[in-house]
């Protein structure tokens, strides 16, 4: 290398390379993978195998020859820290050459202070003796990086590096980042690969460790690792290793540790609790965890299907659902390729199917095997002794008797098929009477640290105003657990127990960040660190604008396929607007027009087209209720915890179990009968508690935009009520609060953002607030106003957050009041004049509605519908008869219009409403100019910016009378340009 590369560039590079948002709520680590030196490599013209050298040399250039050889750094980083820490650090190159040097030395398998000087030495080409003189100078920047990291809420990765040991101090925070290389991270598949794991497990270091502990036995890893984990107090950071691997390993086409093929994503059962006005229903669904960037469709023996992120949020879901068959399904191989891709996915069946939560989300998802201490839910099948065996075991294992329901009592559960709830094993010595079994045998006994309640905005990160509480359990007792401050010294809260469980209420009240220790008695057994954000202290923007949407034609954001010339941000209007002319205040549109007694619009109950009809070995052994398993002759001296694999000798399903010096196992010649267990308590349509959206609003005010995954997580997150996600996302949008972006095609949710936050005048010195919202923004605010001679109330509001309404002060008096007044992110509060009549006349410039149609199949479903104008209702049908609009679903929800020329073309579903009432000289809305009052038949309102344009004119969301949406105080201008963008001229 002739020169070294400017560091200023380099650091950027390092920056962007690892806390760009690729690890985020995942551990980052300062070690490179192949894939990020050619990407290093590319950006400077250089062999990525020089990387590291080049890195090294261009940090090199700015160490002091005399006196701290870190000086600058440390200069440059007070700076940054002073400055709010707002831009990425500015010595991470040097960070990641300190890590450079433990790897070296870890390559090596010696662990030691004098021999990482050596290598530190050898990079930097500084003596020795002045960098160990110098040792503790780059701790201020490890934990700034840390720090740094918490701040911006894990998003750009959570922070790795720590001392770890009294004996390595300073040596630690670098040997930390060098445990398990990058390069050593592929050989974790096989330790996935061998216990089933499906990637879409929530895995805890706990687990983990004992996963890790028989994997460790084995040929597969290799002299490093193994060094690794033959020094307990580097096994946890292994573990995090090995879970952070296992989140990235199912997310798309992998391959075998040779190489040699294509890895199937393996899919998961997932089981969703419905609660519904007719009872509830049990809905099981096949995905995995990640979201598909675009909906791809796959393909097998019984047809296509889609799987996409449509029904739920950070799941990827297939559809139509092969699971609609009810037991035959269940006990058959799923196998399936996409379309122009070598991309392969695969569920195997099982009879015994353990069911977890994940960190967030109301879904069941399959586990592959129970943890201790921690609630599952258990599908086994109905057949033979299988049932009788699960409840003799559960009786001795588990720690409370669990709850049961059949096909019969729970909709949904497909037949020959129970469900098992309220299932917590408290005992790894009990065996089962089979190997069949085998999966609800935790891998090892020891304490659980998990969280109940509250609203988790990420992985460790609950909202200040909905804390959780934290439970610890332990093998034996007695439980205490402790709340600290992460820096200061003294307990903040204590609760101890003389038995094996304890629960701690959690409260930002105790600080903004808490370090939770469990203890067993005397001895530290869990450690974890809890923080508590909202509004005021949101997630930083992207930068760029990167994720904030912008509405370049009335249905939604996203990219146009032209150049606009007018966009909407929030109640904000920028570019050319087509204001309406003067209209005639009389004109009118009779109520009685509309068709009333109308519906919102709902989602259909999934029906399915095609019967999966595949043939597999191994639905015998489903239909029978047992496996016929083989295992290798295992030797004498096999060490306890050692995995065997086992086979199927019927149908060829592997099995691992871990050896545990037992007998073989004898069926059982007796076993008592049926243990009589209570029903599972099933979730109710009960409304008695309904949405805190003053609380949702702030918390998706805190992250600032997101995908759908996110927004529909955090409300199921605050309601035991069913919600219909879509509507509550329409409502926001109409308020101005969020902005969406829409799939092309359909109603299907893309992504939102919340806008910058506005004051938007909609009469005589009246406005309301509309975009971001915290806590401290509008208490400035409140205080400016009242200052100024004004007042700022708060008024409920049914379906979305309290309406903050701006009385007795006018624009100009408004505007000089709040100069200076800034949300968290920096951003000035905005004021807008009339933009309801910006908006509608922004909406006389887009293009119109029918633009947002795609052309699409409807095929035969077996549930379509058609709608009625005259009834503004769905009736069903057997094929398409004639033009209108139609929906159906076979796993989403799809709507569409079929013209006079038969061409289908899908879209939102008021589109589709709208043209059929169209080609049926018929109205689905009207205005009464004379009382300013705009009219809907309820399920077909305005979409997009339409209702945006509508709400702005009072701020508040429509009312609801007998079929009909009402919303009061529409200008004219306002509401005969919106029946224009709607039927054209009126």
């Amino acid at each position: 290398m002739t020169a070294a590369l400017p560091y200023g560039s380099v650091n950027d590079a390092i920056n962007d390379i690892f806390f760009d948002g690729r690890f985020a709520a995942q551990p980052v680590y300062l070690s490179m993978d192949n894939g990020m030196r050619s990407e290093f490599g590319e950006r400077f013209g250089i062999d990525p195998d020089m990387t590291e050298a080049a890195v090294c040399e261009s940090v090199k250039q700015t160490l002091a020859l005399a006196g701290d050889p870190y000086g600058k750094h440390t200069l440059d980083a007070r700076k940054w820290s002073r400055a709010g820490k707002r831009s990425p650090p500015s010595f991470s190159a040097l960070l990641f050459t300190l890590a450079y040097a433990a790897e070296l030395m870890e390559a090596e398998g010696t662990f030691a202070n004098n021999n990482y000087y050596y290598r530190l030495s050898q990079v930097m080409g500084i003596e020795r003796e002045i960098l160990k003189r110098y040792r503790n100078s780059p701790e201020p920047l490890w934990l700034a990086l840390n720090d740094w990291l918490v701040a911006n809420n894990h998003l750009l990765g959570r922070p790795t590096a720590r001392p770890m040991s009294s004996t390595w101090r300073y040596v630690g925070w670098s040997i930390s980042q060098a445990i398990v290389r990058a390069s050593d991270r592929d050989l974790f598949h096989d330790l996935f690969e061998r216990f089933g794991f499906s990637g879409s497990e929530a895995i805890s270091k706990r687990d983990m460790v004992h996963y890790l502990a028989n994997w460790m036995l084995t040929s597969r890893p290799n002299a490093r690792l193994k060094n690794a984990w033959s020094k307990r107090e580097l096994r946890e950071r292994v573990a995090e290793a090995a879970i952070a691997e296992l989140a990235n390993w199912n997310s798309g086409s992998g391959t075998t540790i040779a190489g040699t093929q294509a890895r199937a994503t393996r899919l998961s059962l997932l089981a969703n609790l419905v609660p519904r006005l007719a009872g509830p229903v049990l809905e099981l669904h096949l995905g995995h965890l990640g979201e598909e960037a675009t909906p791809a469709t796959l393909v097998n023996e019984a047809g296509s299907f889609q799987i996409a992120n449509d029904e739920f949020g950070n799941f990827a879901t297939i559809s139509p659902s092969p699971f609609f068959a009810g037991d035959v399904a269940l006990g058959q191989l799923q196998a399936f390729k996409q379309i122009d891709s070598a991309r392969r996915f695969e569920w195997q069946p099982r009879l015994v199917v353990p069911f977890a939560k994940p960190e967030q989300g109301a879904l069941w998802v399959e586990a592959t095997r129970v943890g201790f201490g921690v609630q599952h839910l258990l599908l086994v099948r109905d057949t033979g002794r299988l049932p009788k065996m699960v409840e003799s075991y559960l009786m001795k294992a588990a720690s409370r008797l669990p709850t049961i329901a059949s096909a019969g009592k729970l909709k949904g559960l497909p037949t020959g098929w129970i469900l098992y709830g309220d299932v917590q094993i408290s005992r790894t010595n009990i065996q089962p009477d089979s190997y069949d079994l085998e999966c609800l045998v935790p891998l090892g006994e020891g304490s659980v640290l998990d969280f109940q309640g509250g609203l988790q905005l990420l992985p460790s990160f609950y909202h200040s105003k909905s804390s959780p509480v934290a439970r610890l359990a332990v093998p034996a007792g007695p439980a205490r657990l402790e709340a600290a401050a992460p820096v200061a010294e003294g307990i903040i809260a204590s609760t101890p127990s003389a038995g094996k469980e304890v629960e701690l209420r959690l409260g930002s009240n105790m600080g903004e960040a808490l370090v939770l220790r469990g203890y067993e008695g005397e001895e530290l057994v869990e450690e974890t660190e809890v923080f508590f954000r909202d509004a005021d202290n949101p997630t930083p923007l992207h930068r760029d604008g990167r994720g904030q949407l912008e509405y370049a034609s009335i249905l939604s954001t996203g990219k146009p396929a032209f150049t606009p010339s007018v966009a909407v941000r929030g109640m904000s209007v920028a570019g050319e607007v087509r204001h309406p002319g003067k209209v005639d205040q009389g004109s009118s549109e009779p109520a009685a027009m509309l068709p009333e007694g109308g519906a919102a619009e709902d989602v259909q109950d999934a029906a399915y087209s095609r019967a999966v009809e595949q043939h597999v070995a191994r639905e015998a052994c489903i239909e029978n209720g047992y496996h016929v398993w083989r295992f290798p002759m295992i030797p004498a001296d096999t060490p306890r915890g050692t995995p065997i694999e086992g086979h199927c000798t019927s149908c060829s399903q592997s099995l691992v179990i871990v050896y545990r010096q037992r007998k073989k196992v004898q069926p059982a010649a007796a076993l008592p009968a049926r243990i009589p267990l209570p029903p599972m308590p099933l979730p109710t349509n009960d409304d008695t508690h309904p949405v805190d959206h003053d609380l949702l609003l702030d918390a998706l005010s805190f992250f600032g935009s997101g995908s759908w995954s996110k927004f529909v997580a955090l409300l199921d997150a605050l309601t035991t009520t069913p919600q219909f996600a879509r509507q509550v996302a329409e409502d926001y949008a109409a308020l101005g609060l969020v902005d969406v972006e829409l799939r092309p095609g359909s109603s299907a949710i893309r992504s939102w953002s919340v806008p910058a936050p506005a004051i938007n005048f909609f009469g005589e010195r009246q406005a309301f607030l509309s975009g971001f919202r915290s806590g401290d923004l509008v208490q400035q605010l409140q205080q400016a106003v009242v200052d100024a001679g004004g007042k700022l109330s708060s008024a409920p509001q049914g379906g979305g957050p309290s309406a903050l309404f701006f009385e007795g002060i006018d624009d100009s008096v408004l505007r000089t009041a709040i100069d200076g007044i800034h949300d968290p992110h920096g951003r000035q509060v905005a004021i807008n004049v009339q933009p309801a009549l910006s908006i509608a006349g922004a909406c006389l410039a887009m293009p119109p509605l029918e633009q947002g149609l795609v052309p699409v199949s409807i095929g035969r479903a077996r549930n379509l519908q058609q709608f009625n104008p005259q009834s503004a209702r769905w009736k069903d049908v057997e094929g398409v008869r004639g033009n209108g609009c139609y929906r159906w679903n076979e796993g989403s929800q799809a709507y569409a219009y079929v013209g006079a020329d038969g061409t289908a073309k899908g879209g939102p579903y008021q589109i589709t409403k709208l043209l059929a009432a169209r080609a049926s000289r018929m109205r689905l809305h009207a205005y009464d100019a004379s009382k300013h009052v705009f009219r809907s038949t309820l399920g077909c309102e305005p979409p997009g910016l339409l209702s945006r344009a509508l709400v702005a004119c009072s701020g508040r969301l429509p009312a609801k009378d007998r079929g009909i949406t009402i919303h009061t105080s529409v200008t004219p201008e306002v509401g005969l340009a919106t029946m224009k963008v709607l039927y054209g001229e009126v």
